[in-house]
Parts: structure tokens; C-alpha cells; sequence
């Protein structure tokens, strides 16, 4: 039994292609074709997600799906073509031949000839009026030549020599387009019938119906001996289902999510028999739901657990509900449902368990294991235990319980390390260990074992403990949609961290995204898929604050599975056949060469034969996908570039590894005219890439991305904005400025920074058609605009853009000596803007953010060194705002503010007050304070803890406080240039701070600091949250606090600028102390910080340098 596979149906621009296509004299080809793929598509969605058993009809889908494939890649090089004359030759126009009826393509640059002598449409003279006869049934059809590449030359067609100054490589494209159509028109044709005769039509795949055996049991009883590193686990499920808080609900539901053979099953039955839990309720059902959520052949089975089978002989829902609410009557529950997967059909969950609802008791629980994070959702679980690998140590007593039948086995010592290889390939996954474990268990013998490791035959069993099965399943359920994407992921290597927007930008570029609605883009309904596959359980974080992705070794096992018969990884030297209709293909060089740390990659000949000879095979197949992962010598690279020829079809190229040039590699990248995504890397960080000019001529690349460690100095080419249907350029932000006139670039989603000059490539008004760019943008150099251009930007109209940065210095921050225009006026800014940032402008405030503020979005505002404002918006202007930074406004003496959770106060030499602009108001949503040379603002930290309930303002250093009432400031972060921030009273209030920054001496306003004072050190002791301390610029301090000893949670200490300072703390330093940096200070201070690092584990750094480095070779350098 299998499932059919249905292409996925690529968008075609038909309404630019056909009147292109007639212009050229294939306009009723091209029709014909279209149709001809669109009735070929049409006959595979009827076989998709049907169940067949036919292996000769699956055989016949897969040749159908690839000539679908292959008409779509023809459709999509003829609309290069198209392209390609609008690009090339703007200007001109098609020359039609009259009297030898030929039509002409031609200008400088052009490498196209189309060569027709006899027409099959009308079209009409360009200079006359004179008629084309229609081409009579009997004559020649029309014939199209396409030269891949000539430069500089007028192409003359239907001449009666060969064309001098170069070579024409050509092909009858006519003659293709019919064989295409009439290959479509016969595979059409025949699916069409064999589907008939299968009958398919009432055979809609169903995996577990009722003539079908489930190929797992699940039973509540244990079928281990011991169960291992579970407890944790299981005491806090099993608190949840007896404590007393759970009974003043009637039902209530927990959730185990994880992986296929993670151990939710066992789980779930070790709590199922335990005492505790039996004691507390007085009926425990279980039942093994599966992908199919039958209501009716789970209560049918609930019921054979309550009365045994005196309920037969119903047959009716309703009926077998009133069944099984009788059962249930005034019975306290535990119902147990295994392996659940339906997620979207909440009344079918809700049907079951109205059961337990009317039983007219409290204190039911429904526990279920799942590997859907949805289905979590779905059923409202109110706790969840998500299921990982078992720990290290646990898993190995697992695994030799399994294998050797005893989990303390010390014996064979070689067995051993190879078993515990083994384990490190499992991911601590129990059920792949218990499988394991018995194939192991038959012989114990090393060289069996060693063949056990190297072999991945085991993961394919098909007996009860097979992992495998049960993922197929899960994948046999996804939508189809899903399935193709997921699939696609074989490509990859295993362990491979999936970047998702690379990932959705592949799927896009081979047309597995696809929406009805073409309002939407197709990278939001690329992500709905993503999450899609996360929710699934098919990719998962790789941790929780990384946006990279990860998939289990067996899933990706599982991915390679189902496609098969597309996709082809050339790995290691083993000879493998290639199949017959594969598309995606990937080189992973990473376990073949060997790479010294100086980059040096050493020659592997064995792999270079079988990859080469792999090449060969592969050739007269229309690949979609090429990847080359790891790295490689120049060997590799030669034959590489030379082997790689039919290209014409790759949609996405990745290269993880490139020397600084492409042509190394790819020396054909313009005969790669299918290409919608290029990815260039490099595994070593800062060298010079060189693009190539002709890339410019992928008139169909959607992402072309060099992010990966080319530095700033990369060489793009000069006609760059050609690249029409370019969505997303990924690379450093120094690399967008060099695009000249980018704003024929209409598509592109994202453009970090725009550099303005003064020529009109680089003019502002580039940037009035690119209202696709989301995301933030920097544009730098602004005094390079005159008052009448600002408003040729048309920012307005950048509706989906959320950050924005003007800025009057250069990219690099420099400043300019211009005078710069009054312009800000006119640069409307779109209302949907969250973060806005405005640097330098020497010109007053505008009207947008002053008297007609329309930025009500603004979630963050950051005003640098706007000299001639002398006020900031109000914050009942901005409602949403909860960041503010202000640097050096010397004109701005007073400021309100709103409940702000990040404020920050740099050179405001003129502040005299900053204040709440609401009375009942209050400082507690500040999480990061900033005040740093603001010496009018005298009572701003006093007025902080007033507005906080309490009564006594500041006096000098050493603030005094009375409170009725004990008050937490939640500050977290915290930079002065004030010392008597440690005062007792207010740092008695700052138990959540943890990072604290206080600048010294440079403000003398506040006197000389030579020693911490008695106030000082107590109330530093009282920051027992406090994970970072700067102390930096106290020129004057002679030692450091002695309270340092006692900040027990202090992990970072910098100390900077205090040149008397000689020794630490006699005390010493706390034991929770990792990272130690000192700048500019003493010799002596030095010294002693060395000395003390190579008693402790502390990494110390002096004067930006590593000195652990040092102290592990034994050297001590003395500054």
C-alpha cells in the first residue's frame, strides 16, 4: 500500500508569457503546453491522498509527477526569455521580417535568436499593415533557437551561413515544446484510465479502519522490568491527578507530548499502575486512540473494559454515549489516551468527554500522550510533560539492561565501547535502545556488534518494536502539503541546523508554497507550514531561544524514506544507484575530507572516483535541487565545475563552501536560467567574494544570500538590479548600499541599510516603488538630500516596515561637514513604524512627532544628538511606547514620561526635570535604567523611589528614606554616573537588579571617590540578585569594596579606568565569580588578578586580551 504523490503546482505568469510568446511565433504552443501540464495536474490531484496498491500505477504516478515537473521547467525557461528581452534590450522593439516572415530579437547583449520560417499565427508588420499568412497543416512548424550566451553582437536570424565572431549553440525549443505536450497528452491519458479501472474513488486512505490490524499494541500493563530516569516524571503527574487542588474540578486533562518511542506510553503506564493513583480513583480506563479519532471505536472499547461485550449489539453513537455515562455514574475517572493525533476536530473530543462530565462527580483527569503539541492545545491540557531523550547515565543502564540483560553489566570491555557508540546514535530514545538491545543481545560478539553499528538496516524492521512504522504513520497523516516540504528535508544532511527562513525560501523557490489568496505572501504561508512540521513533532527548536530548527536522526531517516525516488545524497565512497526520476541531490563532503586548523583540506581520491562517476549518472536529469555541503580541495572543485553541466532546470543551488570566486566552482552560473534561490558560504569568516556579472542574468532568483562569513568587502555586480524578481538579499548591511538604482528592484522584501549620494543611482527617490521592504531599514547620509527629494522617498507607502533609522552621518558613523537640508518635515514616516531612530539631525523637531504625531505604534523611540530640539514627543502621543533612549538633546530641559520599561538619559547637560506625566503613576514597569552626565537632573533617582510610596528625598550621596511599607523596585538594569545609587534605602529596593554600570570621577559634580564608604558597602550587600558589576573612570579609588565577598550571585566584574587601585579585596572575590575583565589600570592590580585566576576557574581578560591562553602556557606577561 502506498500513497500517490501529487506535484505541486508552480505559478506560471501567463498573462505576461502568452503575449510574449506570440510576439515570437509560439503563441499557440506555448497555450498548448499550459494546457496540456494544467489537465496532467489536474488528473494527479485526483489520485492524491487515495490509497494504491497498484505498485505499476504508483510507478506511472511518479513518471507523471516528473513530466509535470519537466513541463513546468520548460514553461519557466521560456518565461526567462521573456524576461531577458525586457531586461537586455528595453528600448528595442521586435523586428519582423516581412518578406522571409522571419521575426528578430536583437540588440547588444542579446543571446537569444528566434528563427521562424513559417508562422503559425497572424501577426502583423511592425511598419506595415501587411498580414502574416496563417502556416498551412502541411508545411514545417515554426522553430525557435536559443544561443545560451553571446555578448555584444546583433544576432541576425535565418541567415544562410554560419554567423561569424561566435559560436551559436542551438536547439529547436519548437520542436521541444511539442514533444513536452504530446509526453503530457499520452501520461495524462493513461493515469486517467488506470485510475478508473483501480476504482479509487471510494478508496480514500484510511490506515486504521475496522479491517485493519493495528500493527502496535497498547495495553496499561508493563511489559518492562524497571523503567529508567523517569521518576521525576511521574511524581509530579501523579501529584496532579491526587492532590487536593484536583478534585474541585470535574475534568481536568494533562498532557505528555514528545517523539515517537521517547517513552509516553510507558510513562503513562507507570502512573497508570501505580498505588497511590488506583487508590484514588475507582475506574481507570485506558484506550489507544491512534491517527484516527473514532468516537465509536473508543467508546466500543472503553465499554469492553467496563461490562465486557453485553454492548455488542449497539451500534449507535448517541446510544453507546448513554452507555457509557451510565458506567460512569458517580465514579471518579482516570481515562488514559494513548497516542492521539487528531488536532483539529474539538467536537469529536468533546463528544467523549461530556461522559465524564455528567457523572456528577469532581475530580476526573484525562492523561494523554501525544506527539502533537496540538493536540495539547486542542484539548485544553492544563499541564504538559514534554518528553526528551533520557539523560546520558540513565539511558546506558537502559541500554545494557537490553543488551546484556543487566543493567550493572561489567564484562567484555570492547562490547562496551561499541555499545556505547551505539548509544550516542540513539538520542536516548528507549523503544530504539529495547530493539537494539535484542538484535545485540543474540551475540555477543565484536565484530557481530561492529556490523550492528554500521548498518542502518535495523531502523527499517517492521516488527512491533520497530520506531519506524509508527513515524510513517505520522507522516502518511500530515496534508499533503506538509508532506512535500517535509520530504524535501532528506536533501539535507542528518544533524543539519535548518535556518527556517532558508528553509520556507527553498520550498518557495520549488513551488511547494501555494496559496488561492494572492494577497497573501507566500514566505507568511511558508511559515504556517513550518510551524506546521514543528507542531508535528518533525522539527523542533534547537533550543529555546534560537530561531535555527532541528530534526531527530530517525525523523530524518524517515524523511529520506518517502523520497526515495527524489532525492540523492552523495556521501562517502559506496557505489549506490541513482534513481531513475530524482531531483533534489546534495554533496556532503563533511566526513570525507579531512581539514587541518590552518584550512589545508587533504585529497580523497576513492570519494572523488565515486562522486564523479555518481555525476555521470546523473546526468540527462532535471535537477531541481543541488546542494554541496562541507568541505573540499581543488580537485574536488575542478571536477565539479567540470561534471556539472545540466543545470538549466536547478531551482535552489546552495554551496556551504566557496573559494573567492564562483567560477571555481560554477563556471556556467548563467546557464543556470531556472534558479530561484543561490546560497554562497564560506567556512571561514572575512574573505572577498567576487559575483560574477552574470549572475545578474537569474532573472528569476528570488534569494540570493552570502551571509554566511563574507565579510563587508565582497564584490557585487554592477547590474545587480536587474535581478527583477529578487525577494530577499541576504548579506551584511554594508553589501545592500552598493546596489545601484536598486529601485527597479520592486520585489525585494527586506533592504537593511540605504547609503543616499549624490548620484541618481543612489538618490533618495530610489526607494518610492520598493513598498514590498519589511522588517528595518537604515538610511544614512541624509545631508545628501534637498529639501524637494525627501518626499520622493514615499516612506508613507513602506507600510509593512517596522524599524526605521535616519541618520545625517555616513554608514560607518562618520560625521559630515555638509550642511544638510530641512528635510525631516517631508520624510512622512508610516504610522505602522515600531522602532524609530533619529541621529543627527541639526534641524528642529517635526511636526510628525511634536504637534500631529500619527507614530502611535512606536514601541521604542532613539533621539541621538539632535542638538536643536528642545523638546520630545508627549506620552499620551505615543500610548505603546516603552523605550526611550535620549543622547546628547543639550537644548531639552524638561521631559515627561510614561510607563516605560527601558529609559536611558545620556549628555543631557541641560535636563532639569523628568517626571511622570500621570500623578497616580508610578516608576515600577522600569526594568533598564540609564542616566549617565546629566548633572542638572539633581533629584531624578530621589523622585524615582517618592513616586513609589515614599517620603524622604535625597540628601547628598547617601539618600535617607522612610517607608510605611516594604517596595520592590523591579529595575534589572541599572547605569549612573551617581554613587549614591548604594545607598541602604534604595538599594534595599533593588533585590531584582542584576546588572549595575557606575561611571566615576569624570563628573566632578558629584566630588572624588578614594574608598567605598560604610553606606556603600552595606547597601551593595543588599543587591543579592546583582550578576554584573562595572566600576569604571573612578581615577581616584584606592581599593575596591570589601562587600565584593559577598555578592553570591555575581558572575561578571569589570573593572575600568582606575588607575590607583593595586590589589582586590582581602576578602576576595565570590566563588560564584566566572568572567573578570580589567582595562586600563595598574600594573600591580594585574599581576594580582593573574595570580588569583590560576587558583580559580575565572577567564580574565587585560586590556581586550585573553589572558588565560597565557596562563595555560605558563607565561605571565607583566603591563
Amino acid at each position: 500500500m502506498d500513497t500517490a504523490v501529487v506535484p505541486a503546482t508552480g505559478v506560471i505568469n501567463d498573462g505576461a508569457l502568452l503575449p510574449w510568446a506570440s510576439n515570437v511565433g509560439l503563441g499557440r504552443k506555448v497555450e498548448q503546453l499550459i494546457a496540456a501540464r494544467r489537465e496532467l495536474s489536474s488528473v494527479l490531484a485526483e489520485a492524491q491522498g487515495k490509497e494504491i496498491q497498484n505498485q505499476a500505477l504508483l510507478l506511472h504516478l511518479r513518471e507523471a509527477w516528473n513530466r509535470a515537473c519537466s513541463a513546468k521547467d520548460l514553461l519557466c525557461e521560456l518565461d526567462y526569455y521573456r524576461i531577458h528581452g525586457e531586461m537586455e534590450q528595453p528600448d528595442d522593439k521586435l523586428l519582423h521580417g516581412i518578406g522571409d516572415q522571419n521575426f528578430l530579437l536583437s540588440a547588444p547583449g542579446s543571446d537569444i535568436k528566434f528563427s521562424n520560417n513559417d508562422i503559425a499565427e497572424t501577426a502583423e508588420d511592425a511598419s506595415t499593415d501587411k498580414k502574416v499568412p496563417v502556416r498551412n497543416e502541411g508545411s514545417a512548424p515554426p522553430t525557435a533557437e536559443i544561443t545560451p550566451y553571446i555578448t555584444n553582437t546583433m544576432v541576425v536570424a535565418n541567415t544562410a551561413g554560419p554567423v561569424s565572431h561566435y559560436e551559436i549553440l542551438g536547439k529547436d525549443i519548437s520542436r521541444e515544446i511539442s514533444e513536452q505536450v504530446e509526453e503530457c497528452c499520452r501520461i495524462t491519458a493513461h493515469v486517467r484510465k488506470a485510475l478508473e479501472l483501480e476504482n479509487l474513488d471510494h478508496r480514500i486512505m484510511q490506515i486504521h479502519n475496522s479491517t485493519m490490524s493495528d500493527y502496535r499494541e497498547s495495553s496499561p500493563y508493563h511489559s518492562e522490568h524497571k523503567v529508567h530516569g523517569r521518576d521525576q516524571e511521574r511524581d509530579f503527574i501523579i501529584s496532579k491527578l491526587t492532590n487536593e487542588e484536583s478534585t474541585t474540578k470535574k475534568i481536568s486533562v494533562i498532557a505528555i507530548t514528545g517523539h515517537g518511542g521517547v517513552g509516553k506510553t510507558t510513562l503513562a503506564r507507570l502512573v497508570f499502575n501505580n498505588s497511590i493513583v488506583s487508590k484514588h480513583f475507582d475506574i481507570l480506563l485506558w484506550v489507544y486512540v491512534s491517527v484516527h479519532f473514532d468516537q465509536v471505536k473508543i467508546m466500543h472499547e472503553l465499554l469492553d473494559t467496563l461490562c465486557g461485550d453485553s454492548h455488542e449489539k449497539i451500534t449507535k453513537s448517541d446510544e453507546l454515549q448513554e452507555k457509557l455515562e451510565y458506567m460512569l455514574k458517580l465514579k471518579r475517572v482516570l481515562l488514559v489516551m494513548d497516542d492521539m493525533w487528531e488536532d483539529s476536530k474539538k467536537e469529536t473530543w468533546d463528544g467523549l468527554i461530556n461522559a465524564l462530565l455528567t457523572n456528577d462527580v469532581y475530580g476526573n483527569k484525562v492523561l494523554v500522550t501525544t506527539r502533537k503539541p496540538s493536540v495539547a492545545t486542542m484539548i485544553g491540557a492544563s499541564d504538559r510533560i514534554n518528553l526528551d531523550g533520557l539523560n546520558k547515565g540513565d539511558f546506558w543502564r537502559l541500554f545494557k539492561e537490553c543488551a546484556f540483560g543487566d543493567e550493572n553489566y561489567k564484562g567484555e570491555k570492547k562490547l562496551e565501547k561499541i555499545g556505547q557508540r551505539i548509544v550516542e546514535r540513539l538520542k536516548g530514545n528507549p523503544l530504539a535502545a529495547k530493539t537494539l538491545g535484542k538484535v545485540l543481545r543474540r551475540k555477543f560478539d565484536v565484530d557481530y556488534w561492529r556490523r550492528v553499528l554500521d548498518t542502518s538496516e535495523w531502523k527499517y524492521r517492521s516488527d512491533e518494536d520497530d520506531i519506524m512504522p509508527a513515524l510513517m504513520i505520522s507522516y502518511k497523516y500530515l496534508p499533503h502539503h506538509l508532506q512535500r516540504c517535509f520530504s524535501y528535508c532528506a536533501v539535507f544532511p542528518k544533524y543539519h541546523s535548518y535556518d527556517q527562513g532558508s528553509l520556507v525560501h527553498m520550498w518557495i523557490a520549488q513551488d511547494f508554497v501555494y496559496s488561492l489568496d494572492v494577497h497573501r505572501r507566500p514566505e507568511d504561508i511558508g511559515i504556517e507550514y513550518l510551524n506546521g512540521l514543528v507542531d508535528g513533532g518533525f522539527l523542533e527548536k534547537q533550543s529555546e531561544l534560537s530561531s535555527l530548527l532541528i530534526m531527530h536522526d530517525l525523523i530524518h531517516d524517515l524523511a529520506q524514506k518517502v523520497s526515495l525516488d527524489e532525492s540523492f545524497t552523495i556521501e562517502n565512497s559506496d557505489p549506490r544507484d541513482i534513481p531513475l526520476l530524482v531531483r533534489h541531490v546534495s554533496v556532503i563532503t563533511e566526513r570525507e575530507y579531512k581539514t587541518e586548523t590552518d584550512g589545508v583540506v587533504h585529497p580523497n581520491e576513492q570519494f572523488l572516483e565515486e562522486f564523479s562517476n555518481s555525476v555521470i549518472k546523473l546526468r540527462r536529469r532535471s535537477l531541481s535541487t543541488l546542494m554541496l555541503f562541507g568541505p573540499h580541495d581543488s580537485d574536488f572543485a575542478n571536477t565539479f565545475r567540470q561534471e556539472i553541466s545540466e543545470v538549466k532546470s536547478v531551482r535552489v543551488l546552495k554551496l556551504e563552501m566557496v573559494f573567492f570566486e564562483l567560477d571555481a566552482l560554477i563556471d556556467n552560473i548563467s546557464a543556470f536560467i531556472n534558479l530561484r534561490h543561490l546560497e554562497l558560504g564560506c567556512f571561514y569568516k572575512g574573505p572577498r567574494l567576487e559575483l560574477p556579472e552574470v549572475i545578474c542574468r537569474l532573472y528569476h532568483l528570488q534569494v540570493l544570500d552570502v551571509i554566511k562569513n563574507w565579510g563587508v568587502g565582497t564584490v557585487l555586480p554592477r547590474g545587480m538590479n536587474k535581478l527583477v524578481n529578487l525577494r530577499h538579499f541576504i548579506a551584511e548591511k554594508e553589501l545592500h548600499t552598493q546596489i545601484a538604482s536598486i529601485g527597479k528592484m520592486v520585489a525585494l522584501q527586506e533592504l537593511k541599510a540605504f547609503d543616499v549620494r549624490e548620484e541618481s543611482e543612489f538618490s533618495i527617490s530610489q526607494l518610492k516603488g520598493l513598498n514590498q521592504l519589511r522588517g528595518s531599514i537604515s538610511i544614512s547620509s541624509l545631508y545628501h538630500v534637498r529639501r524637494e527629494e525627501a518626499a520622493e522617498a514615499r516612506l508613507c507607502d513602506k507600510v509593512y516596515l517596522t524599524s526605521l533609522e535616519l541618520s545625517w552621518y555616513t554608514l560607518s558613523g562618520a560625521r559630515s561637514g555638509k550642511r544638510s537640508a530641512l528635510i525631516l518635515e517631508n520624510l512622512e514616516l508610516p504610522s505602522c513604524l515600531r522602532n524609530l531612530r533619529i541621529v543627527a539631525y541639526r534641524h528642529d523637531i517635526p511636526s510628525w512627532l511634536s504637534s500631529n504625531v500619527h507614530l502611535t505604534s512606536l514601541r521604542s523611540i532613539y533621539l541621538v544628538n539632535c542638538l536643536r530640539w528642545e523638546s520630545i514627543p508627549h506620552p499620551n502621543q505615543l500610548p505603546l511606547l516603552q523605550e526611550m533612549h535620549l543622547i546628547n538633546l543639550p537644548r531639552v530641559r524638561n521631559i515627561e514620561i510614561g510607563p516605560l520599561k527601558t529609559l536611558e538619559l545620556r549628555r543631557l547637560q541641560n535636563l532639569r526635570q523628568c517626571i511622570l506625566s500621570e500623578k497616580e503613576q508610578s516608576y515600577a514597569t522600569l526594568r533598564i535604567l540609564e542616566v549617565e552626565s546629566c548633572p542638572r537632573l539633581n533629584t531624578f533617582l530621589s523622585d524615582i523611589f517618592v513616586s513609589s510610596g515614599f517620603t524622604r528625598s535625597w540628601v547628598a550621596s547617601a539618600a535617607e528614606f522612610r517607608s510605611d511599607h516594604k517596595f520592590s523596585l523591579p529595575l534589572q538594569q541599572l547605569h549612573t554616573d551617581d554613587l549614591g545609587v548604594l545607598s541602604v534605602p534604595i538599594c534595599s529596593q533593588l533585590t531584582c537588579l542584576k546588572s549595575l554600570l557606575i561611571d566615576g570621577d569624570h563628573d566632578a559634580g558629584h566630588g572624588y571617590v578614594d574608598i567605598f564608604s560604610d553606606n556603600h558597602e552595606k547597601g551593595l550587600l543588599l543587591l543579592t540578585s546583582l550578576r554584573h558589576l562595572a566600576l569604571e573612570k573612578f581615577e581616584h579609588l584606592q581599593s575596591l569594596p570589601a562587600a565584593l565577598r559577598s555578592l553570591t550571585s555575581l558572575k561578571r566584574l569589570n573593572i575600568g579606568n582606575c588607575g590607583r587601585i593595586t590589589s582586590l579585596p582581602v576578602e576576595g572575590l565570590p566563588d560564584s565569580l566566572k568572567d573578570l575583565e580589567i582595562f586600563n589600570c595598574t600594573k600591580e592590580l594585574n599581576s594580582v588578578c593573574r595570580a588569583m585566576v590560576r587558583a580559580k576557574k575565572i577567564n580574565l581578560c587585560i586590556d581586550g586580551t585573553d589572558e588565560n591562553d597565557f596562563l595555560n602556557d605558563g607565561t605571565d606577561e607583566n603591563n
